[in-house]
């Protein structure tokens, strides 16, 4: 009998992937593998265009003092396969500026069911002035 595979859940109420403002698959390594959407007014206000991150590792946009807690998320994540809403999260700018975050991770997997990775939705606070 063929079982269902298992599936990303759907973001949680408040969280809708047409209001993310990139939405991207990551690595168990933590490189960024995919870009499904990118919001252009975000993209020039970070400085970094879709194909400038693609390939990149997350914690190359985490601020340092928060590279530590990123990759406590990943692994709480790919421990427990239960996706979670990550929030006060702080991301370098291409011009060296800070800008808050917030994020909601679930896990990806491939067609035998084994988890590959992570599916990213970042909600940025574009209203808050850069650090």
């Amino acid at each position: 009998m063929n079982e269902p595979l298992p599936t990303s859940p759907p973001p949680p109420e408040g969280f809708e992937e047409e209001e993310c403002d990139v939405l991207y698959d990551v690595d168990l390594t933590g490189n960024i593998t995919m870009v499904h959407f990118f919001n252009q007014e975000l993209a020039q206000k970070l400085g970094y265009g879709e194909r400038e991150i693609v390939g990149r590792n997350v914690a190359d946009f985490l601020v340092d003092a928060q590279t530590v807690a990123g990759i406590e998320h990943f692994g709480q994540l790919y421990a427990s396969e239960k996706a979670f809403r990550a929030t006060g999260r702080k991301l370098h700018l291409k011009n060296g500026e800070i800008l808050s975050a917030e994020s909601y991770l679930m896990p990806l997997y491939d067609f035998s069911g084994k988890m590959i990775g992570h599916r990213g939705m970042e909600f940025f606070k574009l209203d808050e002035p850069p650090q």
